[in-house]
């Protein structure tokens, strides 16, 4: 009997918890998650009274609001949305203020409802002028073998070795054609059928009468490539590029055996670097070739005024070689080869410093340039059979040393380069001539240029980069 009433008891019990449950059914919740729901829709920012609708995937839990003014203060703006009962935004100011430099600002804000909790990531950002180029939008002019090949310049090994550009022309210069102008215009409409012709008359000397060239400043200077020491002068000749008609001015007129520090049977002209400032004064440079580890170095003044010609001793990095000023940063230059890599040197030709990103055979015709507040590494590729003009991002560091430690040290995706353009992989053995230039239109458009012996030419159009909103192609979901 005991144990029968203390059964009956067990059961007693939950019957009558279950009566007093169904006596008091208007306090019960059959469904329990439905209390306390932590969420929002229609999400608006408040803003000194102003309310500035956003868009919101869910799924994400991402919430996006249109660009503000780049003046905006977001240290205590608030959010106001729709809400379940209960429910509202964790605090009534938030701080968005971005770091220093920054145009954007993102962080978490919070639906509490009771003790619960739901976050969602939220992004402000400000109306600023982008910085840089806008690669989306470069339009690339194509004379090499990837494109409409430019083959009375380029077919013959013997044929161009240098080329340049401004915002009104290229240059192109050769060994057995006569050294042209073509119009930037008609390059752009893919014209190369009305070439300017440079007068040349008195050109004559050396292994090659014509052999590199650059242009600056309305000026247009080319140089011979030295047959080896006693008889064999280094020239320079001067046009006026207004004026290509005009027989040129010989600027320069050094025999090699008079010049303190050169080597017997040492060719010097293969390349000709040079950066003029506006005033026409800064230096020619033209490596020796073979092997022999000299530079040599003309002064310029005003233009046309040669003097001081001095043999620089030179880390070796193949005859092919350029050195070329980093612009912005006068005295410092970039110097580079088909057999040594990219080098920071200064104006005595010592180097300061040796990148690692491009190794030993990478990397020609290397410059640094800047542009709408952004610093661009541009080179072609100078293998033999390559020939890809390729352009990074070097904008990180506060001085060009630092710079370039930063690149060789970053990460790949700051490493891989905005722009990749093939030439055709048409550069022969033996013959690893390539060369960059560009030319810039204040900060609206800047212009590139590479080329490579018997592979062509291109030119890519970059504009500033334009100013988009995130908001306009935010995914709601």
């Amino acid at each position: 009997m005991k144990n029968i009433a203390k059964y009956l008891g067990i059961l007693f019990v939950p019957l009558f918890c279950l009566a007093i449950a169904s006596c008091d059914k208007d306090n019960y919740d059959p469904n329990p998650a439905e209390q306390y729901l932590t969420y929002v829709t229609n999400v608006k920012l408040v803003l000194g009274g102003v309310e500035i609708a956003g868009k919101m995937n869910e799924n994400k839990k991402e919430i996006i609001f249109p660009k503000l003014p780049a003046n905006t203060n977001l240290s205590a703006i608030s959010f106001k949305g729709d809400f379940p009962p209960g429910a509202s935004f964790e605090h009534a100011t938030y701080n968005f203020t971005p770091d220093e430099g920054d145009a954007s600002t993102k962080k978490t804000i919070s639906v509490i409802n009771h003790t619960r909790k739901r976050e969602y990531f939220v992004t402000i950002n400000l109306s600023v002028p982008p910085s840089g180029a806008g690669f989306n939008e470069a339009i690339t002019y194509n004379f090499s073998h990837t494109g409409t090949f430019y083959a009375a310049g380029f077919a013959d090994v013997g044929d161009a070795r240098a080329a340049d550009i401004d915002l009104e022309h290229v240059l192109i210069v050769g060994r057995n054609n006569v050294p042209h102008l073509f119009s930037l215009n008609e390059l752009k409409q893919g014209k190369t059928d009305n070439p300017v012709y440079l007068n040349q008359t008195g050109v004559t000397g050396g292994t090659f009468a014509r052999n590199g060239g650059r242009m600056q400043h309305g000026h247009i200077y080319i140089c011979n490539l030295t047959t080896g020491f006693a008889t064999s002068s280094f020239k320079v000749y001067h046009w006026n590029k207004s004026r290509p008609e005009d027989p040129p001015t010989v600027i320069v007129n050094y025999l090699m055996e008079d010049v303190s520090g050169a080597a017997a049977g040492v060719r010097y002209g293969d390349y000709m670097s040079m950066d003029l400032d506006p005033t026409g004064n800064g230096y020619i440079w033209a490596k020796a070739g073979g092997s022999h580890a000299t530079i040599l170095r003309i002064k310029i003044s005003n233009f046309t005024e040669a003097s001081e010609p001095t043999i620089l001793a030179i880390p070796e990095v193949g005859a092919w070689s350029t050195f070329n000023e980093v612009e912005g940063a006068p005295g410092l230059y970039l110097y580079t080869g088909y057999q040594g890599g990219v080098r920071l040197m200064n104006q005595g030709a010592q180097q300061q410093y040796l990148m690692t990103t491009f190794g030993n055979t990478h990397g020609g015709s290397a410059r640094i340039i800047t542009f709408n507040k952004e610093r661009y590494l541009f080179v072609v590729d100078d293998q033999t059979g390559a020939g890809t003009v390729r352009l990074y991002n070097a904008t990180k560091g506060d001085t060009i040393l630092e710079a370039l430690q930063l690149f060789d040290t970053g990460d790949a995706t700051y490493k891989a380069p905005l722009i990749t353009q093939s030439l055709g992989g048409a550069i022969p053995a033996g013959n690893n001539a390539v060369c960059v230039g560009w030319a810039k239109d204040g900060d609206n458009k800047l212009y590139i240029l590479g080329a490579a012996a018997t592979a062509g030419f291109v030119i890519i159009e970059l504009p500033q980069a334009s100013e988009t909103d995130p908001f306009d192609t935010f995914v709601v979901d």
